[in-house]
């Protein structure tokens, strides 16, 4: 987004979605610990033989890092119900 003033419109478009949130490093910090222990859970399982709980572990940490990058920048993804 080039502008504060496009921020709010995309965010108005999609407060269903997405709300805003006070930026915490910390939380940041936290999420981006859960993906790389969910990272380590993939590979782990992924030599134990469970290839279908390692992509689900993978995913998992994909996500972690997603709502990471979103909470530097004081976003968070809603639930699927639209609720925080």
């Amino acid at each position: 987004m080039s502008s504060t003033d496009e921020l709010a419109s995309w965010l108005e478009r999609n407060s269903e979605i997405v709300r805003r949130i006070t930026r915490d490093p910390l939380d940041a910090q936290r999420k981006l610990a859960l993906a790389e222990r969910n990272l380590e859970r993939a590979q782990g399982v992924l030599t134990g033989g469970d290839p279908d709980f390692a992509v689900v572990a993978a995913e998992s940490a994909m996500v972690n890092a997603a709502d990471a990058v979103l909470s530097t920048h004081g976003l968070r993804l809603r639930g699927k119900n639209g609720l925080p």
